[in-house]
């Protein structure tokens, strides 16, 4: 080789050197600061992964949201504000124990709500979204029913039937803050518990609760994390907590420094001998070991960008050196495509098939990791959905084939309260029948004691002139007594008189016979004077004793009759009433009557819509049947 040769030879070497040192360089920290991009990113992406799962809380609460307010008998329970109904329609489609729910009127007031459900919750239209009490964080959910009332549901941010897949899933650790306070985590202590209760560091704190994210390190329990936390905000816009995604740094990092080591070893290995090939072939390497290659390299790109990844290149020369790893890197970038595009085909032909339990069968690398994530993120969403619905289908059968016995039950039942009203219409009648009879026996019998009183009343006026009568005869009676006395008197005196006569006519000898006789006649009519005054006075207390007696009797009479008088009094009085009560029940029967005729009209107005509920159904069950058995062609 000339001189000229040599020193070119000795440039190029020396070139090869520096440049292959400045790469490697470069190279390493490049992948230093490139890792540190990736934790920061990765940390980050756990963030949007966690957010992004939450999210699905608002495609679970429009689901629930439909069903329930699709429900036919929501409606009227709300508008008769039936609690029982209204937990039963929940119950029947809300199985999720981290969710909770509450209905209210048109008035805003509470019906029913579920025990888990938060107390100061209401109901409004901006209850969309996470909120937190002085104890909890939720998801909460509200929505009106047609002007009749609304109902919200909402679901606990503790609910690690999120948390726990995804950080299986990715490996990551998740934690959910209330204020700076770890309300969910899925970070163990050391004594195998959740650790739920403990404050994240004071300076990050006041940074993130002031709305800035945070990315970088972070020791938790001892254990160095590379985290991120990102504020979360309630419905207001008010920072209330923080989300946090991270991972244990200390094995990552390790791994990652042995790679590079190995690259940095690798690379200059391949430096020295790409420098004592391009001193030693350099012509030949110009010649045939570079350009003929890179001439198939750019053909089989050219191929690869037209997505024929059949094309091999003929008569290369695969050399160890850069440009022999290009091409086996080229060759392995064709096969590593041709192989994932063939196993994502197989996915996704098996989930055009139905088959959902299809799960990518190679290894992805870099880049192509998130293809792989995605497709089992869609398997997964699938196998979700399709569970979700088959669970649907399955409660709307069950809960129509219920709706349907119920359906006949009050049907028939309707059918059955009807007849059972109009045979007690047909009862009311004979009772009015009755009532009015008895109303107008009532009235016959007031016009009869009407009658009664008024010949009382004049019994009663008799009586009390014979009472009077009878005391003006025992008052003659004490006059005759007077006057008796007196002719006693009379007589007791012309006695005396016919004795002091005879005393003097015998004192007259025979001049005074006369007066004699006159006397003796004289005391003899005073005897009886005396006599027949006796037999008067006699009669007259006989008579005297009789009227006392007969005026004791008519006072008792009097007084018995006066008591007569009040007891018909109050009889009358109660004739009175019980007329007044016969008119009054009359009159409530016929409005009964009437009443009953117009719930007869009712009764079968909702046999009829009982009946027509019944077949819709009978008609929504067969619906469900066959929903249940679409989604059965589906494998999960």
């Amino acid at each position: 080789m000339s001189k000229i040769g040599t020193n070119i030879l000795v440039i190029i070497l020396v070139t090869v050197i520096a440049v292959v040192s400045l790469v490697i360089m470069l190279a390493a920290q490049s992948l230093i600061a490139l890792s540190n991009d990736i934790l920061d990113e990765q940390s980050t992406s756990y963030v949007s992964i966690m957010q992004s799962d939450y999210s699905e809380l608002d495609v679970e609460a429009d689901y629930l949201f439909g069903i329930i307010g699709e429900d036919p008998l929501l409606e009227s329970a709300l508008s008769a504000k039936n609690a029982d109904d209204v937990k039963t329609i929940y119950d029947s489609y809300a199985s999720d124990a981290s969710s909770f729910g509450a209905f209210y009127s048109a008035d805003g007031s509470l019906i029913w709500q579920t025990e888990n459900c938060p107390e100061e919750l209401t109901v409004s239209t901006s209850a969309n979204g996470i909120s937190a009490d002085s104890q909890r964080m939720y998801y909460s959910y509200a929505k009106e029913i047609n002007g009749v009332g609304s109902y919200l549901v909402g679901y606990d941010l503790r609910a690690y039937e999120y948390l726990d897949p995804i950080r299986e899933k990715t490996g990551g650790h998740f934690t959910v803050f209330k204020d700076d306070v770890r309300y969910a985590t899925t970070i163990i202590d050391d004594n195998g518990e959740r650790f739920e209760g403990t404050k994240m560091d004071a300076a990050i704190a006041e940074q993130v609760l002031s709305g800035n994210a945070y990315n970088g390190e972070a020791t938790i329990n001892g254990v160095v994390y590379n985290v991120c936390y990102e504020p979360l905000y309630d419905l207001n816009s008010n920072v209330i907590g923080a989300y946090f995604g991270g991972y244990d740094t200390s094995t990552v990092k390790s791994a990652l420094s042995d790679k590079i080591i190995m690259m940095i070893v690798a690379g200059g290995a391949a430096g020295v001998i790409a420098c004592i090939a391009a001193s030693m072939l350099c012509s030949i390497i110009i010649r045939k070991k570079i350009l003929a290659p890179v001439k198939q390299i750019g053909r089989m790109t050219e191929e690869i960008a037209n997505g024929n990844f059949s094309y091999v290149p003929e008569n290369v020369s695969r050399t160890k050196d850069e440009v022999g790893q290009l091409l086996t890197s080229v060759d392995n970038m064709r096969d590593s495509l041709s192989m994932y595009i063939s196993d994502i085909s197989r996915v996704m032909q098996m989930m055009a098939d139905g088959d959902f339990t299809a799960h990518p069968e190679v290894d992805y690398v870099g880049d192509f990791v998130e293809l792989s994530s995605s497709a089992e993120h869609i398997s997964e969403q699938m196998r979700s959905i399709i569970d979700s619905i088959f669970r649907t289908s399955d409660s709307v059968y069950n809960g129509s084939s219920q709706s349907a016995e119920g359906s006949n039950a009050l049907a028939d039942g309707a059918s059955r309260q009807a007849a059972a009203i109009e045979q007690l219409s047909a009862t009311l009648n004979d009772i009015s029948d009755t009532v009015r009879g008895t109303a107008e026996n009532a009235r016959n019998a007031r016009t009869l004691a009407d009658n009664a009183s008024d010949v009382l009343a004049e019994q009663h006026d008799h009586m009390e002139q014979m009472v009077e009568a009878m005391a003006k005869i025992a008052d003659t009676s004490e006059k005759i007594e007077v006057i008796i006395k007196t002719i006693n008197d009379i007589a007791f005196q012309t006695n005396i008189l016919a004795l002091n006569a005879a005393i003097e006519s015998a004192r007259a000898g025979a001049a005074g016979k006369g007066f004699a006789v006159v006397a003796d006649e004289v005391r003899n009519l005073a005897a009886k004077s005396a006599e027949s005054v006796n037999d008067t006075v006699a009669l007259i207390n006989a008579s005297t004793q009789a009227v006392e007696e007969g005026r004791k009797i008519a006072d008792k009479n009097a007084k018995s009759l006066e008591r007569v008088v009040e007891i018909f009094g109050e009889t009358k009085k109660m004739v009175d009433d019980i007329s007044a009560a016969a008119d009054n029940q009359s009159t409530a029967i016929g409005q009964i009557t009437d009443g009953l005729g117009e719930i007869s009209d009712v009764v079968q107005h909702n046999s009829a819509a009982a009946q027509e509920i019944a077949a819709s159904c009978q008609e929504l069950n067969a619906q469900a049947l066959e929903l249940k058995d679409e989604v059965k062609q589906f494998h999960i």
